[in-house]
C-alpha cells in the first residue's frame, strides 16, 4: 500500500514540531510518479519559509529529472519515468549531502544549511507550488548519514533494517487514521493536507522472515509507546 497525491497542489502530509535534526541524517522512501507537472514534482522539502533553509529534492520538469537543492545550490541526476517504482533517499553529514536513486549515489554536493530543519514536508513543498502526482510509501528518517550499503539493505522492505538512530518510520500499510502515525516510538506523526488516499504499494515486502513487531494500537493516543501486535507480514 502506498500514499497517493494526484493533484500536484496541496496535498502532502507534513511535520511541523519535534522534528529530527538533519545533521548527520537520512531521509528515505518509495516514489511512483504518476505524470510530471511543468514545474516540480516535489517527493521530500525539509526547511522553513526562507530557499537557504531548505533541502529537497524533486523530479523536474516533463523530464523527470532529479534535482538536489542544498539552500544555495541544485544539483541535477539521472532522469525517472513514470509508472514506475523508485527508491529515493537524502543523506548529510557535515558540508556533505547526497541523493541516492535505488541505493546508489545519483547527486553530491556541499550543504552549508541550518542543521535543524523546522518543517518536513512529504510530497509537496507548502513553501512554494509543485507537488507530487503519483504515490509514496515506506518512509524513514535517521539521525545519521547511513553508507549506501546500509541504504541498499533497507530497500526491500516496509520495515527498518537498522533500527539505530531511527527517528521517523510511516510505514504507509493501513487504509485508516493510523496511516500517518509515526511507529518508530519517537511520536512524529504526520498531518495530512488536503485529501491523501491510499493505493497499491511498491514492489517490497514486510520484512524478511517470520518477525513479530512492536506498533502502537490504533485505538490508542499517538505517545509513541510501542505495544505487542501479532505478526503482520512476513517476506
Amino acid at each position: 500500500m502506498a500514499f497517493v497525491s494526484d493533484s500536484h497542489t496541496n496535498e502532502s502530509l507534513y511535520l511541523t514540531s519535534n522534528v529530527p535534526s538533519r545533521d548527520p541524517f537520512t531521509m528515505m522512501a518509495w516514489f511512483y510518479f504518476t505524470s510530471f507537472a511543468t514545474g516540480t514534482s516535489t517527493c521530500m522539502n525539509l526547511g522553513t519559509t526562507s530557499y537557504n533553509d531548505l533541502v529537497s529534492f524533486e523530479a523536474f520538469t516533463t523530464t523527470g529529472e532529479l534535482r538536489l537543492w542544498n539552500g544555495a545550490t541544485t544539483g541535477y541526476g539521472s532522469n525517472v519515468s513514470t509508472n514506475t517504482w523508485y527508491h529515493l533517499a537524502i543523506s548529510r553529514s557535515g558540508a556533505n549531502i547526497s541523493l541516492y536513486l535505488d541505493g546508489a549515489q545519483d547527486i553530491n554536493l556541499s550543504d552549508n544549511s541550518p542543521t535543524v530543519a523546522a518543517t518536513i514536508d512529504w510530497m509537496d513543498s507548502r513553501l512554494y507550488s509543485g507537488g507530487l502526482r503519483g504515490r509514496s510509501a515506506a518512509l524513514k528518517y535517521y539521525t545519521a548519514q547511513l553508507t549506501a550499503a546500509e541504504i541498499q539493505n533497507g530497500m526491500p522492505f516496509f520495515t527498518p533494517i537498522r533500527t539505530t538512530d531511527l527517528a521517523i518510520w510511516i510505514p504507509a500499510v493501513t487504509d485508516d487514521v493510523v496511516n500517518f502515525r509515526d511507529y518508530s516510538g519517537n511520536a512524529r506523526d504526520f498531518t495530512e493536507q488536503g485529501t491523501i488516499t491510499t493505493g497499491p504499494g511498491p514492489p517490497i515486502t514486510w520484512r524478511k522472515g517470520a518477525s513479530k513487531i512492536f506498533l502502537p494500537p490504533a485505538a490508542a493516543p499517538a505517545t509513541g509507546r510501542a505495544k505487542f501486535l501479532p505478526l503482520l507480514g512476513v517476506a
